[in-house]
C-alpha cells in the first residue's frame, strides 16, 4: 500500500486529548486513514470538565476547509463539534458540492455536561447540515432533541430514525450507549429499510470520554477505505469496543477509550510468539514431561490483552506430547485462532484477572492429582455437573464457565495457580496451569512434576 485514504475531521479541539480533533486523528490513523483537520473551536478542558471555549471566525474555518479541499483528494469526512450557526453555515457552504461520504456527529453536550452547541445552531444544523449527511450518528438525547420524541422502544427507534431521514440524512445510526441493558445496541437505519439492531457487549467502564467522536471518525475512515455503510459501522463498532475494553484514566476524571489499542496488540502478538517460541525450546529439554504426560496432549496457550474470542488466543498448533522414549515432542508453531479448553481457560482467566493470559492444559491423572496437593501450588476445583446444560457440550465454553466460576467466587483468586476438574460422563479431567507469563506457567509445571512420586 503506497497511499492512505485522506480522511477529514471538522471538529473542535480537546486539550485533554481524549475527544474532538485529537481523538479523531488517532482513530483515523489506527483504522488505516491519513488524517487532516479543520478546527472549529478550541476548548480548555481536562478529564474533570471544560473551563472555556474559544471559536475562530467562521471565515477562518472556511479558509481551513478550502485549503484542504483545494489540494487533497478526500475519501471521506466527518463533522463533530461545530459550536455555532455561522460556523455550520460556513462549513455547509464549502461541503455543498462534496463528492465523498460525510459522517455527521451532532455533538451538542460534553460528557461532563458542558454545552458544545449554541442554541441558535440547532436550526442551522437541521436545515443545512443534516441533508448533507451520508451517515448521521446521534445518541439518544440528541435524537430526542432533534425529533421532539421520547425514544424508549424499538417502535420509537423506527419513528425517530424515519423522522431524521425525512430531514435529509441518508442513513441514521442511533447510538445505544444511553439505553439500558447488558448488551449495547446501535440502531442503523439505511435508506428504504427498517432499522437494523447492531448488537455488541456493553463494556463496564467509566472511561468513555470521546466515544462518539471515536465512532464517527472510525466510520468515516472505513467508508473512505471503500466499505459500505453497514460494513463500515460494524468495523467501527469493533474498534471502539476494543478501545473501550482497554480504556484508561490519565487524569483524575473519566478517561478516554484507548485509541492506540490496535498498535499495542500488534506489538503484543509478536511478544507472544517470541515467548511461546522460548517456551518450546524450554519444553524440549523438560525431563519431567514424561511423568506429567504419560499419554495424551498438553496445550500451551496465550491470550492477547483485552481478548474477547479465539482469534485473540494463540496456541501451539500440534500441542505437546511425549515420544516412545518419553521425550517431549512439540508439534507445530504458535498460531492465533485457538479453540477448545485452552482458549476457554485463558479467555475466562484474563477476564477475571487481566494478568492471567498464559495457560497449559493437560489431562488429569491420579499421579498428577496427588502431585498437585504436594506442589505448594494453589489449586481450585470445579464440578462439570454443576455447569449449565448449554455449557456442557462444548470444551471451550465448559472450561470458560469453570475457570470463571472458580476465580470470581474465590476470596483470594490471586493465590490460585491451577484450576482442575475430574471430568465425567466418560471424559477425562483436566489440569489448567495459569500464569502471567509463559515462564511462570512452565515453572509451575516443573513444580508439579517435581512433586510426582
Amino acid at each position: 500500500m503506497n497511499t492512505l485514504p485522506c480522511i477529514l475531521t471538522i471538529a473542535g479541539s480537546d486539550s485533554g486529548g481524549g475527544a474532538g480533533i485529537q481523538a479523531d486523528i488517532k482513530t483515523i490513523a489506527m483504522n488505516g486513514g491519513y488524517a487532516m483537520s479543520v478546527i472549529t473551536a478550541l476548548t480548555a478542558q481536562n478529564s474533570m470538565g471544560i473551563t472555556g471555549i474559544h471559536a475562530p471566525d467562521p471565515e477562518f474555518v472556511a479558509w481551513q476547509l478550502r485549503a484542504v479541499l483545494d489540494d487533497f483528494p478526500l475519501a471521506a469526512a466527518k463533522t463533530g463539534m461545530l459550536f455555532s450557526g455561522p460556523i455550520i453555515a460556513a462549513v455547509c457552504d464549502r461541503l455543498a458540492a462534496k463528492t465523498f461520504p460525510l459522517v455527521v456527529d451532532p455533538v451538542s453536550v460534553s460528557q461532563t455536561g458542558h454545552q458544545l452547541l449554541k442554541d441558535d445552531a440547532i436550526a442551522m444544523l437541521v436545515e443545512r447540515l443534516v441533508p448533507l449527511a451520508d451517515v448521521f450518528t446521534p445518541n439518544r438525547p440528541e435524537a430526542e432533541v432533534l425529533t421532539g420524541l421520547k425514544i424508549d422502544t424499538p417502535a420509537d427507534v423506527r419513528t425517530a430514525t424515519a423522522r431524521l431521514q425525512a430531514m435529509g440524512a441518508k442513513a441514521v445510526l442511533l447510538k445505544g450507549g444511553h439505553f439500558d441493558g447488558d448488551r449495547m445496541i446501535d440502531w442503523l437505519a439505511l435508506p428504504g429499510a427498517e432499522p437494523i439492531a447492531l448488537e455488541q457487549p456493553r463494556i463496564d467502564t467509566v472511561h468513555t470520554h470521546g466515544t462518539g467522536c471515536t465512532l464517527s471518525s472510525a466510520i468515516a475512515t472505513w467508508l473512505g477505505r471503500g466499505y459500505g455503510v453497514r460494513e463500515a459501522v460494524v468495523a467501527a463498532q469493533k474498534y471502539l469496543n476494543l478501545a473501550l475494553r482497554a480504556g484508561f484514566g490519565p487524569g483524575r476524571g473519566a478517561g478516554p477509550a484507548n485509541h492506540s489499542v490496535v498498535l499495542l496488540r500488534l506489538q503484543e502478538r509478536e511478544r507472544i510468539r517470541e515467548d511461546m517460541g522460548a517456551a518450546v525450546r524450554r519444553l524440549e529439554h523438560f525431563d519431567g514431561m514424561r511423568r506429567l504426560l504419560p499419554e495424551g496432549v498438553m496445550h500451551l496457550v496465550a491470550a492477547l490483552p483485552w481478548a474477547s474470542g479465539g482469534e485473540d488466543v494463540a496456541s501451539l498448533s500440534g500441542g505437546v506430547s511425549c515420544d516412545a522414549h518419553g521425550r517431549p515432542l512439540v508439534a507445530g508453531c504458535p498460531e492465533f485462532g485457538a479453540s477448545g479448553d485452552g482458549a476457554g481457560t485463558v479467555l475466562a482467566a484474563s477476564a477475571v484477572r487481566a494478568e492471567l493470559r498464559f495457560a497449559a492444559v493437560l489431562p488429569l491423572t491420579e499421579a498428577v492429582t496427588a502431585a498437585l496437593g504436594r506442589s505448594g501450588l494453589g489449586v481450585a476445583w470445579f464440578d462439570r455437573a454443576d455447569a449449565p446444560e448449554a455449557e456442557r457440550g462444548n470444551a471451550e465454553s465448559l472450561a470458560a464457565w469453570g475457570v470463571r466460576q472458580v476465580l470470581s467466587s474465590s476470596p483470594a483468586p490471586q493465590g490460585i495457580g491451577a484450576v482442575c476438574d475430574f471430568g465425567g460422563n466418560g471424559s477425562v479431567g483436566a489440569v489448567r496451569i495459569l500464569g502471567a507469563e509463559a515462564d511462570e506457567v512452565l515453572d509451575r509445571l516443573e513444580a508439579v512434576a517435581d512433586a510426582l512420586d
